[in-house]
């Protein structure tokens, strides 16, 4: 598992970037009229090849739209080793525009809501400044 969190461009945020809006603008990549559903995500497989898959999911989490996955339905061998889901999310309304990327085998594939909501509970933990909502009480 790797997490890797970075602020949104200037670029993003000026498009009031967010992950549902990625995922929208991402369809032209898919094979049209092949959507399924699996573990709570809306798949759909991608043009390059049958086993490679754009998926969207909502997250639990209060304020955050959602999370993208890239996800490489290949068994990992010696020889050829790689990231098998690649997760994003795009939330321009938590901690001034956030951009969360993580990464995992495919065997967590139906723990994603799982993976996204510790990912945010963490970022909660960490963060230092007050929400304006406790700034208001």
């Amino acid at each position: 598992m790797r997490v890797r969190i970075e602020g949104l461009t200037i670029d993003m945020r000026a498009e009031k970037l967010d992950t549902y809006k990625t995922f929208l603008q991402r369809k032209e990549f898919f094979k049209k009229n092949s959507k399924f559903e699996k573990y709570g995500l809306t798949c759909y497989p991608k043009k390059v090849a049958d086993n490679f898959y754009g998926c969207y999911g909502k997250s639990k989490e209060q304020d955050v739209v959602g999370v993208l996955l890239d996800v490489v339905a290949l068994e990992n061998t010696v020889d050829n080793r790689f990231v098998q889901i690649r997760g994003e999310s795009y939330e321009p309304n938590k901690y001034g525009g956030i951009w969360v990327q993580w990464e995992t085998n495919l065997n967590n594939w139906d723990k994603w809501q799982e993976i996204d909501s510790a990912i945010w509970r963490l970022l909660g933990t960490w963060n230092s400044a007050p929400s304006p909502q406790k700034l208001t009480k």
